[in-house]
């Protein structure tokens, strides 16, 4: 499996505006959350559509989620997170640990500390957009079955963690 984190500098500025309209995340499973902080995790085949339907103005985003997919087509993590806490300076600092557990339950791949969101709160606890992302792809090699798709979210400034799980299905072709 190979998997790749992808730091959205580029979408930074298509991330900010639309991700404060959003009132909250719609997909297949509902946000985590720990008291005010809650973080959603969205897996999506079509990363694109995902970011045009997220920047559509008014509440709630129809976003795309995916449980399967198959060898060769990059599946892409969403972290959408909402109520973290802001430091003195005004910004939050949230973080995120991912991993992906293959069918035997087998660590295939672990990402630390990844970036989520270190700007101001979203006005009245919206939700926002990571500017983080990671993509997953399966090869020849990987085993077909459940792959478990873990995110622990921490906002270091609250000291709060939430924790995301979705099973992503590998089946062939």
């Amino acid at each position: 499996m190979r998997t790749k984190l992808v730091l959205a500098a580029v979408l930074a500025a298509m991330a900010c505006a639309p991700a404060f309209a959003q009132d909250r995340p719609s997909a297949s499973s509902g946000p985590s959350g720990n008291g005010r902080f809650r973080a959603h995790q969205v897996l999506t085949a079509d990363r694109e559509r995902l970011l045009a339907d997220w920047a559509k103005p008014g509440p709630g985003a129809s976003l795309q989620a995916t449980s399967r997919t198959v060898r060769g087509r990059e599946i892409t993590s969403f972290l959408v997170i909402g109520g973290c806490t802001p430091a003195p300076t005004g910004r939050c600092d949230v973080v995120a640990d991912f991993e992906v557990l293959d069918p035997s339950g087998g660590v295939s791949v672990a990402q630390k500390g990844l970036p989520v969101w270190s700007r101001a709160p979203a006005p009245g606890g919206a939700f926002v957009l990571s500017d983080t992302r990671v993509g997953i792809a399966f090869d020849g090699t990987d085993a077909l079955g459940a792959y478990r798709v873990r995110s622990t979210v921490t906002d270091r400034v609250a000291n709060v963690t939430v924790g995301t799980e979705d099973v992503l299905s590998l089946v062939a072709e």
